[in-house]
């Protein structure tokens, strides 16, 4: 039950990474989040595919200095005229906790893997629900703070 679930979590998390990927709006990206957009596409396969965890904790780092780095920014420089909110330094909160408690799974499966477990499954449903979590909070954050 818990890896239908943890699948059914990817697809949910595949189905909104998507919303980062479309062509419509993409020129208005900037750099870095272009880039935070393509760690995520490859934390999802990595997950799905069941290798890669440490290019998963690479990945994870970056998004945790993403949300240290957002949290106290003033969303008027990302939107023209947006209002400085409490949502944007919550979500970014929210984003560092679930990068960091993905990088810990990850650092955990690896550990696992490096005493001869073959397979750490019992790990890999945490990292997809962290991951969801993580793609959760980019979609509510760009739907409120993305200039439109």
């Amino acid at each position: 039950m818990k890896t239908m679930a943890a699948i059914l979590l990817l697809l949910v998390a595949t189905v909104a990474a998507g919303a980062f990927a479309r062509d419509e709006g993409a020129g208005d990206v900037t750099g870095e989040m272009k880039i935070n957009r393509e760690k995520m596409v490859e934390m999802l396969d990595l997950i799905l595919l069941d290798k890669g965890w440490d290019v998963i904790i690479e990945d994870a780092k970056t998004l945790i200095e993403h949300a240290r780095v957002i949290r106290n920014v003033d969303p008027s420089q990302y939107a023209k005229g947006m209002p400085k909110s409490d949502y944007f330094p919550s979500y970014a909160l929210h984003l560092e906790s679930s990068s960091y408690n993905l990088k810990v799974v990850a650092e955990n499966i690896e550990i696992e893997r490096s005493t001869g477990a073959e397979k750490s499954t019992h790990l890999r449903p945490n990292a997809a629900v962290f991951f969801g979590q993580i793609v959760s909070m980019c979609v509510n954050c760009h739907d409120r703070f993305r200039e439109r």
